[in-house]
């Protein structure tokens, strides 16, 4: 079998692509990795890149949070968004004939976000019962604990998910 092709191009402001095509599959598969997460974050904000994460599915100028999630369901657009350490990740995956729907969401995420209050309170809800459920397990506890006497003040030493403080 032949190799896939590699590309890399620089469009002019200077954002990196990288393309694979690989036509085994039919699919097409788009993955943007931009600055963000823990790395940006410092105790009394830690845990927003993962709550900015989850709010970017939540509805946009162009689409609320309900007729976004119609969308993908009907195009068959699968749409992940996840803060990690150093960046935060966006993908989607659909087959090749969904690129204008697919494109179309991704501006809209990207430039038009909402940020609802009722979607906010709801975010803001789920990371203060996830950090409350860390609370609770052992692991996370040690693992928690473990990073902050590693890492100190840097920002690794702060819980991925925040605190109930900083996400308050």
């Amino acid at each position: 079998s032949a190799k896939p092709e590699i590309n890399l191009d620089k469009t002019k402001n200077g954002i990196r692509l990288i393309s694979l095509k690989n036509k085994r599959l039919p699919l097409t598969d788009i993955c943007m990795v931009m600055p963000g997460g823990v790395i940006l974050e410092n105790s009394e904000i830690a845990g927003t890149g993962r709550l900015l994460s989850a709010m970017l599915g939540t509805g946009t100028g162009s689409y609320s949070e309900k007729e976004l999630a119609e969308i993908l369901d009907d195009q068959s657009i699968d749409l992940n968004i996840s803060g990690g350490s150093n960046t935060m990740t966006l993908r989607m995956n659909f087959m090749p004939d969904k690129l204008a729907s697919a494109m179309d969401i991704l501006k809209s995420i990207l430039t038009e976000p909402l940020f609802g209050k009722t979607e906010f309170e709801r975010e803001q809800k789920n990371s203060l019962s996830m950090i409350e459920s860390r609370k609770m397990s052992p692991r996370h506890v040690a693992e928690d604990r473990l990073f902050s006497l590693m890492y100190g003040r840097h920002p690794y030493g702060n819980p991925a998910c925040g605190s109930t403080e900083s996400i308050k």
